[in-house]
């Protein structure tokens, strides 16, 4: 069975450039907010009582929460592949910028991180308004922040949509 020699000569390229631009830094920003917003969401309703199995294993969240860990790590995933692939290939972080897809991606990620983090945000707010003497929610502290967090970063998604739609319409 012949063997096939492959050699390495060159050196990876990385694109430090692209972190230093506009565009790259709010990428990394968005992976930040992201990480964040999805970090404290899970931690909150992890460490909770789970009233079905008596432990305090697991994921407690209802429906709203559950959805928003998963955009949350979506858009974590996403944006850190997206960062990866800019910073780790010159060619990527010059033609795919003008593309469609970023305007899209980022358009669709504003707008579902922008619906999760206000819909957490006013149902946390009403679920624990009552003024009977009862402590918050469990997990309230987390998940405020993650909601507040998930607002941060769809207003700077829709901040790079706006560099996007601009870079799209001048290639």
């Amino acid at each position: 069975m012949p063997f096939v020699k492959i050699n390495f000569t060159q050196p990876i390229i990385v694109n430090k450039n692209y972190l230093r631009s506009i565009p790259g830094i709010l990428k990394f920003i968005q992976c930040l907010c992201c990480l964040i917003s999805f970090s404290t969401i899970w931690l909150s309703c992890r460490s909770n009582y789970d009233p079905y199995l008596g432990t305090y294993s697991g994921f407690v969240g209802g429906n709203l929460e559950t959805i928003a860990l998963l955009i949350d790590f979506e858009l974590f995933f996403m944006t850190t592949l997206i960062l990866a692939i800019y910073y780790f290939s010159i060619f990527a972080s010059t033609i795919i910028p003008k593309t469609v897809f970023e305007f899209v991606y980022n358009l669709l990620a504003f707008i579902s991180q922008l619906i999760v983090s206000l819909s957490l945000l006013l149902t946390l707010i009403n679920r624990n308004q009552n003024d009977d003497g009862f402590p918050a929610e469990p997990g309230f502290k987390g998940k405020l922040t993650s909601s507040i967090f998930g607002l941060i970063v769809s207003i700077i998604y829709g901040i790079d949509a706006c560099f996007s739609y601009q870079s799209y319409i001048k290639s």
